[in-house]
C-alpha cells in the first residue's frame, strides 16, 4: 500500500480556503457585504392584494351611479338562447314569483336573432340586483354586456304587432317558394303531414326577405305552445315537394320568442 512519507509537499497550484470574510467570494455568495432588506411578515403581505386596483375599481361602477330603471338590455348572448335561460341568469328558475316582467329578443330586418335581449323588471331594485350579479358574468363562453335603458325607452320590435304576442306559439318557417300562396301552403300541410287540419294555424304572415334569396319566409301563429312546437318537429329539415320543374325546397323551421 502506498502510503505519503512525512516530507511531501503540498503543490503549489493547490488553492488554499482564505478565512477573510469581507473580501471572498464565498462571503459575497452569503449576502454578507450586501444590504439586506426588511423582510415584511405574512400578515402585512395579505394586506397588499386585498387591495382592488384602481382600474378595476372604476370599471364597475357602485349602485349610486347606476340610472334608476327597470329596463337593461343584454349583449353578447349565443343566438339559441331561450327565456328559461333570462330566467335562469335571474334566479326565477326555483320561485314561483319572477322578478321579470317581459322579455323581449331583438332580431334584425329579416327577423334573425342579433344576440341581444331586452328584460323589463318589476321594479327598479330588481334591475339593480340582476346587474349586481351578472356584472361579471360570461353564458356559454360569452361576455355579457349589460347596457341600462330609461323607463320611456322603445325598442323596434320586428314581429308585426297585429298578431298575439304570446312567446313560443309562433314558429318561422323558411325555404317555401318565392311566390307561393298562402293556400298552398296550407294543402301541403294537410296533404303532406298527416293529423294537420286546416284550421290549426291561426295566422300565416309573410316575411319580409333579401331580394337576392329565391325564397320566402313566413311566420306561423298557433293556438298553444304545444303545437308549434310538433309542428316545427315535423317541418324542420323536410322538403317541400317540388314545383313543375321538379325542384325540392328544403324546409328550415324554429320556434320564436
Amino acid at each position: 500500500m502506498f502510503r505519503l512519507s512525512p516530507l511531501f509537499v503540498r503543490p503549489k497550484w493547490v488553492l488554499t480556503p482564505v478565512l477573510s470574510s469581507k473580501s471572498s467570494f464565498a462571503a459575497k455568495l452569503r449576502g454578507d457585504s450586501l444590504p439586506q432588506k426588511p423582510f415584511k411578515p405574512p400578515s402585512e403581505m395579505a394586506k397588499k392584494w386585498e387591495k382592488m386596483p384602481e382600474g378595476l375599481r372604476a370599471s364597475i361602477p357602485p349602485v349610486s351611479m347606476r340610472k334608476s330603471t327597470n329596463l337593461i338590455e343584454i349583449k353578447n348572448l349565443p343566438y339559441t338562447v331561450i327565456p328559461r335561460d333570462i330566467k335562469m341568469l335571474a334566479g326565477d328558475t326555483s320561485k314561483n314569483v319572477s322578478s321579470i316582467s317581459e322579455i323581449t329578443f331583438i332580431r334584425n330586418n329579416y327577423y334573425q336573432p342579433t344576440g341581444s335581449v331586452m328584460i323589463r323588471f318589476h321594479t327598479d331594485k330588481d334591475a339593480d340586483r340582476f346587474m349586481t350579479k351578472n356584472s361579471m358574468t360570461s353564458f356559454c363562453g360569452n361576455k355579457l354586456d349589460i347596457v341600462t335603458h330609461s323607463k320611456s325607452y322603445v325598442f323596434p320590435k320586428r314581429l308585426p304587432p297585429h298578431i298575439r304576442r304570446d312567446p313560443g306559439n309562433c314558429i318561422i318557417v323558411s325555404g317555401f317558394p318565392l311566390n307561393i300562396a298562402i293556400d298552398s301552403i296550407k294543402e301541403t300541410l294537410v296533404s303532406d303531414f298527416p293529423g294537420i287540419s286546416n284550421t290549426l294555424c291561426e295566422q300565416f304572415i309573410p316575411l319580409y326577405v333579401s331580394g337576392a334569396v329565391p325564397m320566402s319566409k313566413w311566420i306561423l301563429v298557433f293556438k298553444t305552445k304545444q303545437e308549434a312546437y310538433q309542428m316545427v318537429r315535423k317541418l324542420h329539415n323536410t322538403y317541400f315537394r317540388g314545383d313543375l320543374n321538379g325542384k325540392k325546397y328544403l324546409l328550415k323551421a324554429r320556434v320564436v320568442y
